[in-house]
């Protein structure tokens, strides 16, 4: 669902995050024909 709400709101910069076992590394790929949203992944300690 983040993808989908990225590609219509087109933002700049995304930082997804969440907690749990989630993987927000996956927002990279289903946003790779969007080169004007920077997906940015932070690791969580």
């Amino acid at each position: 669902m983040v993808a989908e709400v990225a590609a219509s709101m087109r933002p700049r910069i995304l930082d997804p995050y969440h907690c749990g076992t989630s993987d927000t590394s996956c927002v990279v790929e289903l946003l790779k024909d969007h080169p004007e949203t920077e997906v940015r992944i932070r690791r969580l300690a």
